[in-house]
């Protein structure tokens, strides 16, 4: 075969190809011109001038959303975020083009990367299939993030990415991946599982606990995680049980250290604890409602729009107001007490917490004493866990919940 008859036979066999990928060329409209997603979003730079270079580089990588390319540098910057989803995200970026993963040509949407996938040893390049990692490197197992999972387990070749993914009940903090860099280590692990701060968050962020009142694990802080009783119904719920008695089956009559740290059991009589109770509310400010039954079978509620609990060098003042409900105001003479304890006590007229038989927010002394004895009967003592306002009526009770939540939600 002569050379010009060699060169006719590959001319031919690249016509198909050729019609399958120019005969309708795209318009490729960069929109908006002279702006990026700016810092924070890339997660992988490379040097190149070529605009399909780019977008087939973004193409080989799932977690691409969109470009940024630099001309005036020659710079192309692969994003984990797309202004299709965050508009607010973009800035003013001069000699800079974005454009959104919707937006490629289809042509190029179409190529081999969309369907293929490649193996450990091979990185999806365009149109070119899984080609070879250039160096060979691989990352060894991805950096372990606290409550996640990473996803592919083991180790990878440069360019591949491990996403993460949090336990139940926690939220992602940050983009979700870590990707094996040219140097043969894993980049900059930002991602965190942060736990939810109170049961408003878990109803917040995981839907399907909405109407499912329990037992949920809270974290008010880093260092603090606690199973509490969550009222996932009442008013919308969301509502964090901080108080809760049903019976005579556990004492409350207890010591500083014990309402410090927190007692019982969360499904059934329990004290949150003080310590919790003020990382829960130093924050945000918070509502409290507080609910009441007699032996009778009446019920009935208040509500606070302001609640707050200082921390142990203020003696866990309270701050409480904001009243509306039909029990009457039985807490505002206790506003801006000091926590009381038989062995710790606060109270303003001294000896309350003994004399009363109970743990609260005493004043000289008491209006309601929803800690004190637990009689078992109907009975009007003042050493017992009472509300004086409900209809003027001191008589023990037969349930009492307190619970809170972040206010003006």
């Amino acid at each position: 075969m002569t050379f010009l008859s060699l060169y006719v036979v590959c001319v031919l066999a690249f016509i198909p190809k050729c019609r399958s990928l120019c005969s309708k060329p795209e318009i490729i409209n960069f929109s908006p011109q002279g702006f990026s997603l700016g810092i924070g979003h890339t997660f992988k730079t490379f040097p190149t001038p070529s605009v399909f270079a780019c977008m087939e580089m973004c193409i080989s990588y799932p977690m691409c959303r969109s470009i940024d390319l630099n001309r005036e540098i020659g710079e192309c910057g692969l994003q984990v975020k797309s202004s299709v989803t965050d508009p607010g995200l973009l800035v003013s970026t001069p000699n800079t083009f974005h454009m959104d993963k919707e937006h490629f040509p289809q042509t190029l949407m179409d190529n081999v990367c969309q369907t293929l996938s490649c193996d450990n040893k091979t990185m999806c390049r365009g149109y070119s299939g899984c080609v070879p990692v250039l160096d060979g490197k691989t990352c060894g197992s991805p950096p372990s993030v606290p409550n996640a999972e990473a996803s592919p387990a083991g180790p990878l070749p440069v360019g591949h990415t491990h996403n993460y993914t949090c336990n139940v009940h926690y939220t992602p903090l940050r983009e979700s991946y870590t990707t094996c860099q040219e140097n043969g280590k894993w980049s900059n692990v930002v991602f965190r599982c942060q736990g939810e701060m109170d049961c408003f968050a878990i109803l917040k962020n995981h839907s399907n606990t909405s109407g499912h009142d329990g037992v949920y694990t809270i974290h008010p802080n880093k260092a603090t995680r606690r199973n509490v009783f969550c009222d996932m119904t009442t008013d919308g719920g969301g509502w964090t049980v901080i108080q809760n008695r049903v019976d005579g089956s556990t004492d409350f009559y207890r010591t500083w250290n014990e309402y410090k740290e927190g007692f019982g059991n969360s499904s059934h009589n329990y004290w949150i604890g003080n310590d919790v109770l003020h990382l829960l509310t130093k924050n945000e400010p918070q509502e409290l409602r507080v609910e009441l039954q007699r032996f009778s079978g009446e019920k009935g509620y208040a509500e606070y729009s302001t609640f707050a609990v200082g921390d142990e060098s203020s003696k866990y003042q309270l701050t409480v107001s904001g009243f509306e409900g039909n029990i009457g105001d039985s807490l505002a003479i206790h506003n801006g007490m000091k926590f009381s304890t038989p062995d710790h006590d606060n109270s303003q007229g001294g000896g309350c917490s003994q004399g009363f038989h109970g743990a609260w927010w005493y004043n000289n002394c008491h209006h309601s004493n929803l800690n004190g004895m637990y009689m078992g009967t109907a009975t009007n003592d003042e050493r017992s866990n009472r509300w004086l306002h409900w209809k003027n009526n001191a008589e023990s009770l037969k349930t009492t919940r307190m619970m809170i939540r972040p206010a003006n939600i």
